[in-house]
């Protein structure tokens, strides 16, 4: 219905034997949402006889791609970073603990100084807009998306904890032109 240019995903599985009855989850998913779409994936670990992670799906071919280590308890976390022509999309899905998410967002920051062009930072933070966790990123990064709309769960909204940021050195060239949150309670949790 929205028909972006990029897509950033959490929770997705490949290749898994039960979530995603052994296929390749984000591949399938691009040729289905819009055909020829460019995947990109970052496991964070193995499970079920696949792997579980972040992706990103594009209409764009990407110019690189990124992968970062970021601190998690039981899961570990990962960073999906892929470049195109104009900006970088990051992905990611941070820890559910605290004491990791404020671990994550330094190394997030570094990422974002080495970056040239905007770096849009998109994906489940974990983390509610009062938390120390969107303070410590609004330091490096702005929040582009609504802190007031409700993100999770997706059938019944009641805690915001997905956000789309801008690294701060180029969010004076970004202008959201609108922003909503889509009622799809059967495609997503949040």
């Amino acid at each position: 219905k929205v028909r972006p240019d990029v897509l950033a995903m959490q929770e997705v599985d490949s290749f898994t034997r039960t979530k995603s009855f052994g296929a390749d989850e984000p591949t399938m998913m691009g040729h289905i949402l819009r055909p020829m779409w460019r995947c990109r994936f970052a496991p964070a670990y193995k499970v079920d006889g696949g792997e579980y992670g972040v992706a990103t799906l594009s209409v764009e071919e990407p110019l690189s791609t990124q992968i970062l280590e970021l601190p998690g308890v039981k899961e570990p976390r990962r960073l999906l970073a892929v470049e195109f022509e104009k900006y970088w999309v990051a992905t990611t899905h941070l820890s559910l603990h605290e004491e990791k998410r404020l671990e994550s967002v330094p190394i997030i920051a570094d990422f974002a100084k080495t970056v040239k062009k905007p770096l849009f930072v998109a994906g489940d933070w974990n983390a509610e807009p009062h938390t120390k966790t969107i303070a410590e990123m609004a330091k490096h990064f702005t929040i582009l998306s609504d802190t007031n709309s409700f993100t999770f769960t997706a059938g019944r909204p009641h805690a915001t904890i997905d956000y789309i940021a801008v690294d701060n050195a180029h969010a004076p060239w970004v202008k959201v032109k609108s922003y909503s949150v889509l009622d799809e309670p059967a495609a997503s949790d949040h």
